[in-house]
């Protein structure tokens, strides 16, 4: 079984963005750090050789300072860039109306589950425990 984790994220933007509150993956007002990317990054080298696959999502954003916020953190889990985001893209297909999200979508691409704010390490390693566990 192999369980994906895909984490639509507004990592970094000039504009408005998704919801929440906080730093930049809420109101988009500045640039800084996703306060989920962290744990999301720790937690995929934590599993790294599991049946677990992280893919970060790029949404609604402007790439030159996702990329260099991406850089700065050393995210080292692949990232796609969504241009279109929570305005035409994977987030608008997946009825995503505030980022960031981060969905389980299981080996056969059904989805498992999702948390709809920012994360912490702990409650990421849970959840994946908890449908790796159930999938066994």
């Amino acid at each position: 079984m192999t369980l994906v984790v895909l984490a639509l994220v507004l990592a970094a933007c000039s504009g408005g963005g998704g919801g929440g509150g906080g730093s930049a993956t809420a109101s988009g007002a500045q640039i800084g750090s996703a306060p989920e990317m962290p744990a999301l990054q720790q937690v995929s080298k934590e599993y790294a050789g599991k049946p677990v696959t992280f893919i970060g999502v790029d949404s609604s954003d402007v790439r030159d300072s996702a990329g260099k916020l991406l850089a700065d953190l050393k995210v080292t889990y692949p990232t796609v860039y969504d241009k279109a985001g929570i305005n035409g893209g994977i987030a608008t297909a997946w009825s995503v109306a505030s980022l960031p999200q981060t969905w389980f979508i299981a080996k056969d691409g059904s989805r498992s589950g999702r948390i709809p704010r920012p994360l912490s390490a702990a409650e990421l390693r849970n959840r994946i425990d908890q449908l790796l566990t159930a999938a066994a």
